[in-house]
């Protein structure tokens, strides 16, 4: 009896050796270690934390709110098989006085987050966003850049968008509901 319990405890030592998450450094990493099979891109310096909080434009009546957070080891199964840190953000948009949309108070599964980035390694100082207008069913991209020499720290919001997009077979409303366009860029101050 005892022999088949240090065998059933060696079994299952072995097997959850073999299961665990290799750890990467998410701004020193290579390609060559990046194999997409479960790895962890983590955010070990805590690079990702200067964006965390409330960032504001603001222009006459006019004004955009984003709210940024940061989500650890969020997996992208079943599109990918990794993990990592990430940024995530919901917003807020006034134009001309006029309430245009505000989710900051909605609840959003990570993956379905209004505004989603990854990290670009070759500037610690910049995220690249992608970003869903639930008010128009349309998607879009771009970066934001922060300058951190400015107090408060502010960023370049640079984003652009498909002007059509098809949700179940409909097409989407035109127009946005966030200020983007052809790259519309906005700067945002830390609150």
């Amino acid at each position: 009896m005892k022999k088949q319990i240090i065998l059933i405890i060696t079994i299952i030592a072995t097997i959850s050796c073999k299961s665990q998450t290799v750890t990467l450094d998410m701004a020193t990493y290579g390609t060559n270690d990046f194999n997409n099979s479960g790895e962890y891109l983590k955010d070990f310096d805590n690079n990702l934390d200067k964006f965390i909080g409330a960032w504001k434009w603001e222009e006459g009546n006019s004004s955009f709110i984003i709210e940024f957070e940061k989500r650890e080891m969020v997996s992208y199964q079943p599109y990918f098989n990794y993990y990592a840190d990430i940024i995530i953000g919901k917003y807020k948009y006034v134009e001309n006085g006029i309430e245009i949309v505000n989710n900051l108070n909605q609840s959003f599964d990570y993956i379905f987050y209004p505004i989603k980035t990854s990290f670009n390694q070759s500037n610690l100082n910049n995220l690249y966003i992608s970003f869903i207008d639930y008010t128009k069913d349309k998607s879009g991209k771009g970066h934001i850049e922060l300058d951190t020499t400015t107090n408060p720290p502010q960023f370049l919001w640079s984003v652009g968008g498909n002007s059509k997009v098809l949700i179940d077979g409909e097409t989407s409303i035109e127009g946005w509901s966030l200020p983007i366009g052809s790259y519309n860029q906005k700067i945002l101050i830390k609150q």
